[in-house]
């Protein structure tokens, strides 16, 4: 549940102390698996860790800290009642889309494809789900929708 820590388990272990490539190594998909297509999208759009070499602790930390806070401030939203195609629930997610861009080179059909991903791959589900059990579902409908604006 979104209590405002910003710090959930999950979430720091997907990203852990400067590990520049976890973010392609998350891959647990079968080959027929219902996320593969979507998982394969974005794994030839991730962003070399040549990128992010120079980081320190420090930029890892702010990333993680910004994620959960965004993160944190969806599944609030979505606790008070916000639908995913609210204008409150969009600019979290508009925020959620360019902290991405850190990472994948985005646009439309790789968000969309990050959003089946955040619903269906545990290795993504699972950063989501310490904010709140329904986070995944909200947020890949959101993304779906700010992808259609793209």
């Amino acid at each position: 549940m979104a209590d405002g820590k910003n710090n959930p388990k999950g979430f720091q272990e997907f990203i852990a102390a400067n590990d520049t490539d976890k973010v392609s190594r998350i891959s647990v998909a079968e080959p027929d698996a219902q996320y593969a297509a979507a998982e394969k999208i974005l794994l030839e759009n991730t962003i070399g860790g040549e990128s992010r070499k120079d980081w320190t602790k420090h930029d890892w930390e702010e990333t993680q800290r910004r994620a959960s806070s965004l993160f944190n401030d969806i599944a609030i939203a979505m606790q008070v009642g916000n639908p995913p195609d609210s204008d409150s629930v969009q600019q979290l997610v508009q925020k959620h889309y360019l902290l991405s861009k850190t990472f994948y080179t985005m646009n439309a059909s790789v968000y969309e494809a990050m959003a089946e991903l955040f619903q269906h791959h545990p290795g993504f589900s699972v950063q989501l789900e310490p904010f709140h059990a329904g986070l995944p579902v909200f947020l890949a409908e959101a993304m779906r929708i700010h992808s259609g604006k793209i």
